[in-house]
């Protein structure tokens, strides 16, 4: 607003801003009038008005323009539904700020930390599955950025079993993941706690992952298929791997080009519990039933 006092009402009423003329202008009071600021270059400019279109005041009051910022991210671009994901979120130009700012998920806002020079970390609310626009801004004030940008949040997955359940303790063996929802540009397998590995995505509903190196026992493989493997399914689907078996001694150690030989082997390490799992290879040649 500026502030003029004693003029009268009149149509030729505008301002000037630097040097731009003939801003529109309006009456808020007999002494007050309001100015439509046009767009300009950031930093400070002076504003005047004018009662007949010609001659301006000299009072110089200053307006600060401030530059327009941007909202850049999010990294990742997905999370799940449930929150709780991490997301990073950077303003264009860079501000150094030690100002308390919150990420705006929709009409949320949830608390910044600050990473670095115009880096911001949130963690994200629950919500519906969807689109979601995201910015930032100053704790209690307004809107930083004028572009905002947008946050998916995806339906969590679930897994329903694995194909095989069971695998040597040296890894390798490629595991069929089953389930729904498994859809995304990524995938990770976790398997039990410590070991996190990447997926590839069949479909909605099958993911294959390649077992790590993992000692004999049982564990939990759960799956993620956003924000860069930071939030799994929650099912429980129990993996279990076991002591890696070596063939000593195999009788008869001939038989028939055709066929038919019914083969016994002798093992080291066997798990008894395993048994309905095991197949043999001849050559090339597997799965075949033992």
């Amino acid at each position: 607003h500026g502030s003029y006092l004693g003029f009268v009402d009149s149509a030729d009423v505008m301002c000037r801003v630097g040097t731009i003329s003939g801003v529109h202008a309006s009456h808020v009071s007999t002494d007050e009038i309001s100015c439509l600021m046009p767009a300009h270059a950031p930093g400070n400019v002076p504003v005047e008005i004018t009662l007949n279109r010609f001659d301006h005041t000299f009072n110089e009051a200053a307006y600060h323009y401030e530059a327009m910022i941007t909202t850049l991210g999010p990294i990742p671009t997905r999370v799940l539904a449930e929150g709780g994901g991490e997301i990073t979120l950077s303003l264009w130009p860079s501000e150094d700020t030690d100002m308390s700012l919150v990420c705006i998920v929709d009409t949320f806002p949830v608390p910044a930390s600050k990473l670095s020079a115009g880096t911001f970390l949130c963690m994200t609310p629950p919500r519906a599955p969807g689109f979601v626009a995201l910015d930032m801004a100053i704790e209690d004030s307004d809107i930083l950025s004028l572009h905002p940008t947008v946050l998916e949040y995806q339906v969590i997955p679930t897994v329903t079993g694995l194909n095989p359940a069971i695998g040597i303790d040296s890894g390798v063996s490629v595991i069929k993941v089953g389930g729904r929802h498994l859809v995304g540009n990524e995938a990770f397998c976790h398997v039990g706690y410590d070991s996190q590995v990447q997926a590839e995505i069949i479909s909605s509903v099958l993911i294959k992952c390649e077992a790590p190196a993992h000692e004999p026992g049982r564990v939990v493989i759960e799956i993620s298929t956003s924000d860069h493997g930071e939030q799994f399914s929650h099912n429980d689907i129990i993996y279990e791997y076991i002591e890696e078996g070596a063939v000593v001694a195999i009788v008869p150690r001939e038989g028939s080009q055709n066929g038919g030989t019914v083969v016994r082997l002798a093992m080291s390490n066997l798990d008894v519990g395993t048994a309905s799992f095991l197949t043999c290879k001849f050559g090339t040649i597997a799965p075949l039933r033992s």
